[in-house]
């Protein structure tokens, strides 16, 4: 700010400054989604570098008890204040420009070590962006820091490496599932305004769906794998965990090579039919499977008012009995392999500067809380996987024209169908790994509620490239995403200033005509006011006082602004009648005049 106004000058003199350990903002970031973000930036109400703060000062504060977060970008405070210089002096890249985001560690961000969760690959930094980071990086996002996981992505019952566990959001002393555990919980606990994660069978889905968040897995193959340890070749894909679809679907657009507006734009989705595959959410003795368990009563009890909710917004419901046979079960069970695990580690390590330097090394470190040998039995072996791929699609034409055949447009169950465990038990029933991984379809979770106080949810499936569907679909339903109260705001904002914020950012200031000079003046000096404030306002001891004050002035200079553009249009209306008298009365003037002619002439 060039000048500093004299209301300020009197606050630093006469109010003592406040020393905060945390940075607050004018703004409870709670549900804000990246295009709410963008809005406050542009309008100068926080900026990049505030955000990341925040988010840093929360992994301070509270990712002791989640262990959640295994490295953080010494540089991001940094990166953050040359974004914010970039937006002031060309604008945002994209929707991503400035928007912090955690990363799972299995995903390569150059400079910082990829360890897969395992301690063997604690010096193992890449030479290289991952093809997703690059995507982020290039687009404005910061990358914040790096997530926990299950070692080499080997579990979904839980996140357990070579870092320890990762604590559920909602309760520290249960499970966040796996293998994508880290990224689901510091979003949660909004460490981040997002992550990404990885997802075999339902890597990204269940630890979602426990941490109450909007997690997908895309469409097989739209979302590169280039710098990824992966599982398994034929199934692994990076996907988004987000506490709001809005997020979501920026995010996946992004890291698919878009701009991050491609799934804003609306689909009448009022005529949609959702298919109940009632053999996961009622289970089918007849079937063998974790997807076919009998769902906890309170999970279906939860499952099926959600339906009820679906119906009542117009969503035609049809429940399916027989969708699934054994011989059905048997494409998904056999086309699952961790055959690749070997040779696609081979090929990937080889871009960083790791110690290890093959998997039959990384295999014989100490450390690690899983064996690999099983798999070193496969290095070297064919990578055709033809058995497997003609299984799959199989599978895939077999949904594709069921769903043809039936009308239906998406597909919905249970995702979590027990209880949730305790931290180091493994006893997760879900249905997430029966369909989508072994089809490629996309399928995203829903935050069905609560239970206990933990998170449940369902899951919706589309088919192939339809994710447009199943973003329209859910931000048609309500976002059931809460705060953990175990890790609340490290600020709270008052209503005074959330009514000041508020005012501010929604005064439309185009019908107000900027021609009166004084009037115009007295208007900048109450906007350069609030903008200092809101630059200043960790220093600011005295927050309410300070925003009622800067308000009521604000108020008042718009109010002058509004008299002076009357006064104005009041004087414009009187110039323009005495225009339109004048007008008349040569008119007047002509008429008589050529009356008078026509009579002479006729004489």
């Amino acid at each position: 700010m060039k000048r500093i106004k004299y209301f300020f000058v009197f606050l630093v003199l006469f109010f003592p400054l406040s020393v905060n350990s945390y940075t607050e903002l004018p703004v409870d970031l709670t549900d804000l989604s990246i295009v709410d973000i963008q809005d406050y930036v542009d309008k100068g109400v926080f900026s990049y570098e505030d955000l990341v703060r925040v988010y840093l000062d929360r992994i301070q504060e509270y990712d002791d008890e989640y262990n959640s977060v295994l490295s953080l970008n010494e540089e991001a405070i940094s990166i953050a204040k040359e974004l914010d210089e970039e937006r002031e002096e060309s604008g945002i890249r994209s929707l991503v420009h400035g928007i912090p985001i955690m990363v799972k560690d299995n995903i390569d961000y150059a400079g910082m070590a990829t360890t897969g969760g395992t301690k063997a690959l604690s010096d193992s930094v890449p030479k290289s962006n991952a093809k997703v980071i690059s995507y982020l990086v290039d687009n404005g996002a910061i990358i914040l820091g790096k997530t926990n996981m299950s070692e080499l992505a080997l579990s979904v019952q839980n996140s357990y490496s070579s870092y320890g566990y990762v604590r559920n959001a909602y309760d520290n002393s249960y499970t966040s599932y796996g293998c994508s555990g880290g990224s689901a919980v510091s979003t949660s606990l909004m460490f981040s305004v997002a992550s990404l994660g990885t997802d075999t069978n339902s890597s990204v889905r269940v630890p979602a769906a426990a941490a109450g968040l909007v997690g997908i897995r895309p469409t097989f193959g739209s979302v590169s794998g280039n710098g990824v340890i992966k599982y398994d070749v034929n199934r692994d894909t990076v996907g988004v965990l987000a506490r709001n679809v809005t997020d979501n679907a920026i995010i996946l657009d992004v890291i698919s090579g878009g701009d991050g507006n491609k799934y804003l734009d609306d689909l009448d989705s009022s005529k949609l039919t959702i298919g109940v595959l009632s053999q996961i959410a009622e289970g089918d003795s007849s079937l063998y499977g974790n997807a076919f368990r009998a769902t906890n009563s309170e999970i279906l009890d939860l499952f099926n008012d959600n339906i009820d909710y679906l119906e009542s917004l117009g969503y035609k419901i049809v429940y399916l009995d027989d969708f699934f046979t054994r011989e059905v079960i048997d494409y998904e069970n056999d086309s699952t392999s961790g055959k690749s695990m070997c040779n696609e580690f081979n090929k990937y390590i080889v871009n960083t500067s790791s110690s290890i330097k093959s998997f039959g090394e990384l295999a014989k470190s100490t450390g690690g809380v899983y064996s690999l040998y099983d798999y070193v039995y496969y290095c070297g072996m064919d990578e055709s996987f033809t058995e497997e791929k003609s299984l799959m699609e199989l599978y895939r034409n077999y949904v594709s024209e069921f769903m043809d055949k039936n009308d239906i447009d998406v597909l919905v169950y249970p995702n979590i169908k027990s209880k949730t465990s305790l931290y180091y038990e493994s006893d997760n029933v879900t249905s997430s790994y029966i369909i989508a991984p072994a089809t490629g379809f996309p399928a995203i979770t829903y935050n069905m509620g609560y239970i206990d106080g933990l998170a449940y949810s369902m899951e919706f499936l589309t088919t192939l490239g339809n994710e447009q569907i199943l973003y329209n679909l859910l931000s048609n339903l309500k976002n059931n995403y809460v705060l953990s109260s175990e890790a609340p705001m490290l600020y709270e904002v008052s209503d005074e200033v959330t009514e000041l914020v508020n005012y501010y950012m929604n005064v439309n200031l185009k019908s107000l005509y900027k021609y009166n000079k004084d009037a115009l003046e007295t208007y900048n000096n109450a906007l350069d006011n609030i903008l200092y404030f809101f630059d200043n306002y960790n220093d600011v001891e005295d927050k309410e006082t300070t925003a009622i004050n800067l308000l009521n002035d604000y108020k008042d200079a718009i109010q002058i602004l509004k008299e002076a553009k009357s006064e104005r249009n009041t004087t414009i209306f009187l110039v323009i009648m005495l225009i339109l008298f004048v007008v008349l009365i040569v008119l007047l003037k002509s008429l008589v005049y050529s009356v008078k002619k026509n009579k002479r002439n006729k004489h």
